[in-house]
């Protein structure tokens, strides 16, 4: 799979990148709704959780086997491949921040910690190399999917509405981890290139 950008021996581990990035997600996903009926008080207990939270959690995991899988469907372009990786990743993100966002937050305690929508912004983005524009676009776009999740858990009923400043607290570190995540990958990325091209250059017969 060819993007602008990327160097040819990145492209060709793409396919084999994003499936064990997919494969990953899926297996942490089962492993965490399954610990969550034995691991108490930890996890999130899946039984007295809404729905909505078992729900996410197998969408988690199924977004990881499609992804998983994606390199080895038949495609006409297989650039085609690298952009429905970006959209899994948003979708990924989806799943991932409705199920955080089940248990109500209030702003009383501490932060809990870093959203996990987060630490999947960075694993995308440093694991499959894409082109700067695409790379940023998905991570913004998975970013957004935060507010969306918190949004989708209010109109279910399942927490109350935050303050706007719990909003801005929880949701701002996301988009900012996308701007970051994707200049660190393209900082590798060209790192890479410029060690594959030097060599070349030294292994070239005179």
């Amino acid at each position: 799979i060819r993007d602008r950008d990327v160097t040819g021996v990145q492209t060709c581990a793409l396919p084999i990148w994003m499936s064990w990035v997919g494969m990953a997600l899926s297996i942490t996903a089962v492993g965490i709704l399954i610990s969550g009926y034995y691991v108490q008080p930890g996890w999130v207990n899946p039984a007295a959780a809404p729905l909505s939270y078992t729900v996410a959690v197998l969408g988690i995991a199924l977004s990881g086997l499609v992804l998983f899988a994606l390199p080895y469907f038949r495609w006409n372009d297989p650039a085609t491949a690298l952009e429905a990786g970006l959209v899994l990743e948003m979708i990924a993100g989806f799943f991932i921040s409705l199920s955080e966002s089940s248990i109500p937050y209030t702003g009383i305690e501490a932060i809990r910690s870093v959203s996990s929508v987060a630490v999947w912004i960075a694993v995308f983005a440093l694991a499959v190399p894409v082109s700067f524009g695409k790379a940023l676009l998905g991570a913004l776009a998975t970013a957004s999917m935060g507010p969306i999740g918190l949004a989708v858990q209010v109109l279910l009923g399942n927490v109350p509405h935050p303050s706007a400043s719990l909003w801005f607290v929880l949701f701002t570190p996301l988009f900012l981890m996308a701007a970051a995540s994707t200049l660190l990958g393209r900082l590798i990325y060209r790192l890479g290139s410029e060690v594959k091209a030097a060599r070349e250059y030294g292994g070239y017969p005179l």
